[in-house]
């Protein structure tokens, strides 16, 4: 299975967790405000921050450092950044769209983005990007589409790239649908996801990219299918980025805040 039915896949699961009926409904009902409905909205808003920061919707990968990310969906690259070259005012602005069929399950993507390398005083010293991406699965039992849009600026915070500096927004719009044999949505997800970058400090040399300090404002407005009903509602909060892959999350629904302790990398959470 492709790495992007796994994704796919992986969103479902806080639905199907809810999900006790088959029959579709137009009744619509908020969610409950209780500790672990609550905590499972906070893992969905902290889960979809990390895997839009690290390309895994598509488009830039902030694990990269200081490099021109490459065409999404495709194998072409471009060029990285070394002791010696350098890319002052380099640009990269292009845009692609194309179908490919893989099993049972039709991608449709479309992507537009924008590349330029930054300098200071001659030095190179990062990137603003502007990247939006676009992409449908069609499939015999789903049917997903997701919009991201990366709209940020990075620039080297210690010697060698090693650590970088964000600022900007990320916004992460997606529904994701599970079908019956007769084609009929038995679950879904959907999500509109708006995220502030305030100075995020990433270290960029592990396997997994560390964000050691800085804060993130969001917005989110989370619907999803439980016991036949559309459950809608609306959050707002901050995450707290602590190092070593924690995120103290501080969520506001109805009134009522509640806070929590993530790991990004185990996805362990719990109330502080």
């Amino acid at each position: 299975m492709k790495r992007s039915f796994k994704i796919a896949l992986a969103a479902l699961v806080c639905v199907a967790l809810v999900y006790t009926n088959c029959k579709k409904s137009a009744t619509s009902s908020t969610p409950s405000n209780t500790p672990a409905n609550n905590m499972a909205i906070s893992k969905q808003i902290a889960g979809t921050f990390i895997k839009s920061l690290n390309g895994e919707y598509g488009g830039a990968k902030i694990g990269d450092g200081i490099k021109a990310p490459s065409n999404p969906f495709s194998t072409q690259k471009g060029p990285r950044v070394n002791s010696v070259t350098s890319y002052c005012g380099y640009t990269i602005d292009t845009s692609l769209f194309f179908t490919r069929v893989i099993g049972d399950t039709t991608r449709v993507v479309g992507s537009k983005y924008k590349f330029i390398y930054t300098c200071s005083n001659g030095a190179l010293n990062g990137y603003i990007l502007s990247d939006s991406i676009t992409y449908t699965d069609n499939g015999t039992l789903l049917n997903n589409k997701y919009l991201t849009g990366q709209n940020y600026a990075v620039n080297n915070f210690s010697s060698g790239f090693s650590v970088v500096l964000i600022r900007g927004t990320l916004g992460t719009n997606y529904s994701v649908s599970a079908l019956n044999k007769s084609h009929i949505v038995v679950a879904y997800n959907k999500a509109n996801i708006q995220y502030y970058l305030n100075a995020l400090t990433v270290n960029v040399t592990g396997s997994s990219p560390n964000i050691t300090s800085g804060s993130t404002d969001f917005n989110a407005s989370i619907s999803y299918l439980q016991d036949g009903n559309t459950v809608e509602g609306n959050y707002s909060g901050s995450m707290q980025f602590l190092g070593n892959h924690l995120v103290k999350i501080t969520l506001t629904y109805n009134g009522v805040t509640t806070v929590y302790s993530y790991n990004l990398i185990t996805q362990e959470i719990g109330i502080i």
